[in-house]
């Protein structure tokens, strides 16, 4: 029998008031109570690397659409905001699909800095969340104002219009997407994703039609909404004796070296002898953040079971969640590298198809005709993008070039030249014979 804690009483509450509004969606209890619990104990912390650590748990769930993640987050939503209303919080959860960076870090107005949404929203959920992943210059702006929200600070600063924008974010983030073209290996160098428990699950089709079924024959439609408001209700009474408290907890020796031989096993095992190249990199740049990770886990559950120090006990339940954490990590990375590879394949077969009806074309003419493809939506790369894919090509030995040292008839001088197999300036010069 589990010891009665208040962490026990609190994840039985959790449980059973998701299971009333999402239907399926098992592996997201865990990590959404994570998120959740980060409201009350937001002036709770650990002592890690020398100082001060807040405990904030960052989710993003990566899922097909149509499978339910909304209503995982809308469920810690509506807790979280029961919790923010009971104990009178200033800062209060947001749920959005559409916050840009302008609302969700900060703007002027009327030569005036105002403080955007990370200011003063505790629990952060972004469904639709594909704006948070997609390439461009504003959402990688974005997500660098958003890395600094989710470490350990928690410091915000932004300069805009000649006014500087500064605040301390209560903010713990989570988002909900599906897996699109947005998601390129760009990304996972940005430390973005690194600064999340990450959730990807692939729902099959049975799994679907189960939790299709579970919803049209749901019968708890009547009586829902008054147990959940009394589930609501007990949650906060459990949450009470942890608000307000300012309590920061150490790990003791024994979790330390708990911590540290089951990570470095984790790494070993599941990166090192698995994986090389760029892969192998980008899971080491997720891999460092896992001791803060499991730590921030390890110390709600031992602040929540009333313990006075971080114990082996509370890192065995971190550790479970860090694993799931790096599995989806890799499934990821996977899902990015094959469509990298995918969208590869599509770009040099549309640069093969113009060098076969132009056999010589200059840099800026191939330019010029790749973004009449983009017009049309078949070529989303920018010049600087297509300029580096061109020379990744020529490396692949896919396309060639030339760059003529004289003046050949209908050829520019020192242009760089693409052709579809090597072509020497000698051979240049017999084609089109020499400029006069």
């Amino acid at each position: 029998m589990a010891e009665s804690t208040p962490f026990n009483a609190l994840l039985m509450n959790w449980k059973r008031y998701y299971s009333l509004h999402v239907k399926q969606n098992e592996h997201l209890i865990l990590p959404l109570f994570h998120v959740v619990c980060s409201v009350p104990l937001r002036d709770c912390g650990l002592f890690f690397m020398g100082r001060r650590n807040n405990i904030k748990v960052n989710l993003g769930v990566f899922q097909t659409s149509g499978t339910g993640k909304g209503m995982a987050l809308k469920s810690g939503f509506f807790m979280a905001k029961a919790v923010s209303e009971r104990f009178n919080f200033r800062d209060r959860p947001r749920y959005t699909t559409n916050d840009t960076e302008a609302t969700a870090v900060g703007t002027v107005y009327k030569n005036q800095p105002v403080n955007g949404y990370l200011s003063h929203t505790n629990y952060y959920a972004w469904d639709e969340g594909e704006v948070l992943i997609r390439p461009g210059q504003y959402n990688t702006q974005l997500r660098k104002y958003l890395n600094l929200a989710l470490d350990g600070e928690s410091w915000v600063r932004k300069g805009v219009g000649g006014q500087n924008i500064e605040y301390h974010s209560p903010s713990v983030l989570t988002f909900a997407t599906y897996i699109s073209d947005a998601l390129t290996a760009d990304i996972f160098v940005e430390g973005f994703f690194q600064r999340f428990l990450l959730s990807y699950k692939k729902i099959t089709t049975s799994q679907f039609q189960k939790m299709i079924d579970e919803v049209i024959k749901d019968e708890s439609n009547l009586i829902t909404n008054a147990e959940s408001e009394d589930l609501k209700h007990d949650f906060c009474d459990i949450c009470g004796q942890f608000v307000f408290k300012k309590t920061h907890l150490a790990l003791t020796k024994d979790a330390r070296e708990l911590a540290s031989d089951s990570l470095n096993t984790m790494f070993n095992e599941k990166i090192i002898d698995y994986f090389s190249g760029q892969k192998k990199e980008d899971l080491q740049s997720f891999y460092a953040r896992f001791p803060e990770l499991c730590y921030k886990i390890a110390t709600q559950h031992a602040i929540l079971s009333c313990n006075n120090e971080i114990t082996p006990n509370d890192i065995k339940y971190a550790l479970v969640l860090v694993e799931d954490h790096l599995s989806s990590s890799t499934s990821l990375l996977n899902i990015s590298a094959k469509e990298i590879k995918r969208k590869e394949k599509s770009y040099s077969q549309a640069v093969i198809s113009l060098l076969e009806k132009k056999p010589i074309i200059s840099q800026s003419d191939l330019i010029d005709e790749l973004k009449i493809l983009k017009n049309k939506g078949q070529w989303d790369l920018g010049r600087n993008s297509t300029l580096k894919l061109l020379d990744q090509f020529e490396d692949d030995e896919i396309i060639y070039s030339v760059k003529p040292s004289q003046r050949i008839n209908g050829l520019s001088r020192n242009i760089k030249l693409y052709t579809l197999r090597e072509v020497s300036e000698d051979e240049l010069l017999r084609k089109f014979g020499k400029a006069k």
